[in-house]
């Protein structure tokens, strides 16, 4: 006997109760009451509690499970309005949203604006049945879309973990029993073994660099980067960097070049992580020249936001960027379209994957290049790292 089994899909879009926290002083918002606005509303029950403080808000978000708060402002115009939306909205992260009603009109830069984690605002001229429920639906639908999201990444993100252990195992017993095959092949085989030989083992680092990309950008993605914070000198980090990759500049006979900084600096980063990306943007830099070589140096900078920085700057003089393609670059399995990158094994997944770490060290990527006159990468990278 057959059996059939229906797969019902989710919707996120479709939402048939929202609980809903209301908080102002009754006495002092034109007795607006969302229950009361809320109860001609179909299709969707609005269950409403009140809070007449911040406080006692709080006491409800801990013990009962709320989808979103709406924050009235007082008929008064109480300049502590704006303080209440962003205590508020520090206090609840980003678990639930926030839909302020106030005196503004909704397209002038009012007050709650300030505050990132509101997702609407509303004013008090405005407010009816249908304007109040599409505002709350449309906050509680957006906050539960990007939950999802999150949750989709995580999943992938573990089945990328397991996947890439299960195709690494074996790769890396054919890149390492070719390797002892290359290392007797003096001996007893012909020049065309030797060549084939070659071609197993330098295909299968390529396609275990692919599965380690793949791995870490999924692992970025999902937030899962966790920091080693040290305080180490940047001119040995910059010089592990050029030892590593020297060899590999030498195959294509191009220069490497280290610009030490003069006085020893030391920061406090994550060195592998740090290391990581200089070693992502100078074999980049390798990678897409054909003439000429890679430069890697840094500076110490003081920036505006920032503070007291290190720029790391890798300078290539190889294919270059065009105008179109500068943001595109960054996106995911993006390659410049050129006769030169069609040579090149690449997967696209190396300069997103830069950027992500760079982000999580609360730093800036950027590039500048123009087609044929080679490119220059920096990264902006604090002193002391803000991520404890």
């Amino acid at each position: 006997m057959i059996k059939t089994v229906a797969h019902k899909v989710k919707s996120h879009t479709y939402l048939d109760y929202i609980a809903v926290l209301q908080i102002s002083n009754e006495d002092d918002c034109d007795g607006l009451d969302v229950a009361s606005v809320l109860e001609d509303v179909t299709h969707t029950v609005y269950v409403c509690k009140q809070a007449r403080t911040l406080e006692q808000a709080s006491q409800i978000l801990s013990s009962e499970s709320i989808d979103v708060c709406v924050l009235l402002e007082p008929t008064n115009g109480d300049d502590g309005f704006v303080d209440s939306v962003c205590q508020l909205a520090e206090q609840l992260g980003d678990k639930v949203p926030i839909v302020a009603v106030n005196h503004a009109s909704p397209t002038e830069n009012s007050a709650p604006t300030r505050c990132h984690i509101i997702f609407d605002k509303i004013s008090y001229s405005s407010v009816n049945s249908q304007s109040l429920a599409r505002t709350i639906f449309n906050a509680v639908r957006l906050k539960k879309c990007e939950i999802a999201s999150l949750e989709a990444i995580k999943t992938q993100a573990t089945f990328f973990s397991s996947l890439s252990h299960e195709l690494r195992t074996p790769l890396n017993a054919v890149i390492g029993f070719s390797n002892r095959l290359l290392k007797k092949s003096g001996t007893s085989f012909s020049e065309s073994d030797i060549k084939s030989l070659n071609c197993i083992h330098r295909n299968g680092k390529t396609l275990l660099n692919a599965i380690n990309e793949l791995l870490e950008l999924s692992k970025a993605r999902s937030m899962k980067i966790n920091l080693f914070l040290e305080k180490f000198d940047v001119n040995d980090l910059m010089e592990e960097v050029i030892n590593r990759l020297s060899v590999i500049a030498d195959e294509h006979n191009l220069y490497l070049e280290l610009c030490k900084i003069e006085q020893s600096i030391t920061i406090k980063s994550d060195w592998q992580r740090l290391s990581q990306v200089l070693v992502n943007l100078v074999s980049n830099g390798i990678k897409y020249t054909e003439v000429g070589g890679v430069t890697l140096s840094a500076s110490q900078v003081h920036d505006a936001k920032k503070g007291d920085c290190i720029l790391f700057k890798v300078k290539d003089t190889g294919i270059g960027i065009a105008e179109q393609d500068l943001e595109a670059i960054f996106d995911e399995y993006q390659t410049v379209d050129s006769k030169i990158n069609k040579k090149v094994d690449s997967t696209g997944l190396g300069l997103p994957l830069t950027a992500l770490i760079v982000d999580t060290l609360d730093g800036e990527l950027n590039v500048e290049s123009a087609l044929g006159e080679g490119s220059v990468f920096t990264a902006l990278i604090p002193l002391s790292a803000a991520v404890e």
